[in-house]
């Protein structure tokens, strides 16, 4: 696995190569992937891209798609909304079969018209808002819960904990919009109230003066909407007196050791769980990665990659196996893959899935991540939510909150 700095690429494959100009005849299967190894959310980059390549791996092992080697072409998105897009145009140019990404929202909802043109899927395992689905044509698939689903998730945690006057402070992009407008539109149906809500950007050298707005309506608890780095540096210059809410973005050891001892604690977030297999997930990680245990992204990463790879060997199959698939053979396929109904198949065994698959038999993933269920806007509907605090400067998860039955399986691997 290789990464140029000046192109920001990594090419994975029956071996590393520098990446084609367009996908042809025995060129490979190419999977475009979006990714922050530079910028505020850095921090997350590299094991997703570790979980994307464990899952390129296993399917390259249980031979390919379409009779072909799956090659990962990642760039740099620099947690950059402009460099970003142009990121994302630069794969969708080179011929990518798909994009796998974003962490940020603003790149998510920009190439969502884009990908409808080009009539490429969109894969993301990061929390999507509304708008990333609406212009995709369809073409956009989401493998984590919304941020609709995690703003309700926190409004109602705030609420329950007493905290009923509440200030919003958030990171002024698609993400950080969404995110606080849930949280307001949340808050107010169960009789909160957001005393403030004030968008920053992150490049911003002092936010003493935002401070000061939010202090104004006297809140008893702030969400904090953003990424680690401003966020960080947002918590050393407010002082105390308030408590804490984050989002799931927030919820990483890294951000933690950048402030001072204590300056967090009692915080209380919100982010996207994983299903009771989860360990047998880290715990194959830790075995091809030397320990390293996976960020909670990195699942529905993996599993976003690999719900992708099925439909795609479905449609190739269903299609007579005379061309590749389109983008829309593939869209069109995708949530039957996901949601069934047919033969379960799971994650760490994509031998029998993708057997299964040139079968012609009819399929349903069990991810990683847990169900995999997708509706008409290409959102997760099976999801767990999981609530988190700090204490002690450590973050411990409390408890979880789950929309219905789940994909558990009683004989994972050991």
């Amino acid at each position: 696995m290789l990464r140029w700095k000046g192109a920001g690429l990594l090419a994975l494959g029956l071996g590393c190569v520098a990446p084609m100009a367009r996908e042809d005849a025995g060129d490979g299967v190419h999977v475009g992937v979006l990714l922050p190894y530079t910028g505020d959310a850095a921090a997350s980059g590299a094991s997703i891209e570790r979980a994307l390549t464990m899952a390129a791996e296993r399917i390259n092992r249980a031979g390919g798609l379409a009779g072909r080697s799956v090659r990962l072409l990642a760039r740099d998105t620099h947690s950059d909304a402009s460099q970003g897009v142009r990121a994302g145009q630069q794969l969708l140019d080179l011929g990518v079969s798909v994009l796998i990404g974003t962490e940020n929202a603003d790149v998510a909802s920009a190439l969502g018209a884009i990908v409808a043109e080009r009539k490429v899927p969109f894969v993301s395992g990061t929390p999507a808002p509304r708008q990333a689905a609406a212009q995709s044509g369809g073409f956009w698939f989401s493998t984590i819960p919304s941020v609709a689903v995690l703003g309700q998730g926190l409004a109602e945690r705030m609420i329950r904990q007493g905290d009923r006057r509440i200030a919003v402070l958030h990171v002024a992009d698609e993400f950080g919009n969404s995110f606080a407008d849930e949280i307001e539109a949340a808050a107010a149906s169960l009789g909160g109230e957001v005393t403030a809500k004030v968008a920053y950007d992150p490049g911003t050298r002092s936010y003493e003066p935002l401070l000061d707005q939010v202090r104004v309506g006297g809140p008893a608890a702030i969400v904090l909407v953003g990424y680690p780095r401003a966020s960080a540096s947002i918590i050393q210059e407010w002082g105390g007196g308030s408590r804490w809410y984050f989002p799931p973005t927030l919820k990483a050891e890294g951000f933690l050791a950048n402030l001072p001892p204590g300056a967090a604690n009692k915080a209380i977030g919100v982010a996207a769980a994983v299903g009771g297999d989860g360990g047998t997930f880290a715990r194959q990680f830790g075995e091809r990665w030397s320990g390293e245990a996976p960020l909670q992204m990195a699942y529905f990463y993996y599993d976003a990659l690999v719900v992708w790879a099925l439909a795609y060997e479905t449609a190739w199959i269903q299609g007579g196996r005379a061309a590749l698939p389109s983008g829309e053979q593939v869209r069109d396929v995708i949530r039957k893959v996901a949601n069934g109904p047919g033969t379960r198949v799971v994650w760490y065994d994509l031998d029998e899935a993708l057997d299964k698959v040139r079968a012609n038999l009819p399929i349903e993933y069990c991810g990683a991540s847990g169900k995999v269920d997708l509706d008409a806007d290409g959102n997760i509907t099976s999801w767990i939510v999981e609530y988190w605090s700090v204490q002690d400067d450590r973050i411990v998860t409390e408890a979880t909150v789950q929309s219905r039955s789940w994909c558990r399986l009683q004989d994972a691997p050991m």
